[in-house]
């Protein structure tokens, strides 16, 4: 469209001497070029069929206050939607993710956010709804030992031990760096896995790194080059026999 936006994307397959249509998605945006509706639909042989759809709403400050998601079956049927909440900054400080039951929401979790002054999130809280409460699962403090964007530097590594630093930004939505440290020249393997621990990217394959400080871009896709949904991801680091996890928390 004419503000740069995607309207819409499509999946082919060469089979023999054609290309056959697979899938395409359909974007709709509003007057401030927000997306309000990405479409999912795919190809019976003839015609388009409609398959499922994400529907978005945003407040007076244009920030997103609902994402829901819905699948097609003669009708639209809801399926999970997320509730954001922000602070007077403008800050994410609460994300509820919620499920369908034939006719109303029912709570299923959510993850609550702390601040610095710097706007890095120190604190991540993650809650089950149980027994019409939400009862504490994960309590998270991050502590930053760099306070700006890292670069790989092949300076003295003197006095450096082997660590994984937390990725900067966390959370993101686009493009994350994660930075460790080596002490000496080794063999390095860096992953990412999600909740379930099936590996999402493998960044770094049994690479042999100098010593110093190095860092990497994850973009929030997997090894097909699909964008992974909102969530957190464990970053997997070893470095000789150190072994060390970070999590990263992605938002669409």
């Amino acid at each position: 469209n004419f503000s740069g936006n995607p309207t819409e994307t499509l999946e082919e397959e060469w089979l023999g001497n054609n290309w056959v249509k697979l899938s395409k998605r359909l974007f709709s945006y509003n007057s401030d070029s927000l997306p309000v509706e990405d479409l999912l639909m795919h190809w019976d042989g003839s015609d388009w069929q409609s398959e499922r759809r994400t529907l978005y709403e945003y407040d007076e400050n244009k920030k997103r206050i609902s994402q829901t998601d819905q699948v097609w079956d003669e009708t639209w049927e809801n399926t999970r939607r997320k509730l954001y909440a922000y602070d007077e900054q403008g800050r994410n400080t609460e994300i509820i993710h919620q499920g369908w039951n034939k006719d109303q929401w029912f709570m299923r979790y959510k993850i609550a956010y702390a601040y610095d002054f710097q706007d890095r999130i120190i604190e991540l809280w993650s809650y089950d709804w149980m027994y019409n409460t939400w009862i504490l699962k994960v309590d998270e403090i991050t502590t930053y030992e760099i306070a700006t964007g890292i670069r790989s530097i092949a300076n003295d590594a003197a006095g450096m031990n082997y660590q994984l630093l937390q990725n900067f930004p966390n959370p993101f939505n686009g493009i994350t760096t994660i930075a460790f440290t080596l002490p000496r020249s080794s063999q390095v393997t860096l992953e990412i896995y999600d909740i379930t621990g099936r590996l999402v990217s493998n960044p770094i394959k049994n690479e042999r790194l100098s010593a110093g400080t190095h860092s990497v871009r994850w973009d929030g896709k997997d090894q097909f080059g699909n964008t992974v949904g909102s969530g957190i991801y464990f970053c997997s680091f070893k470095a000789g026999t150190f072994r060390d996890i970070k999590h990263i928390l992605f938002l669409k």
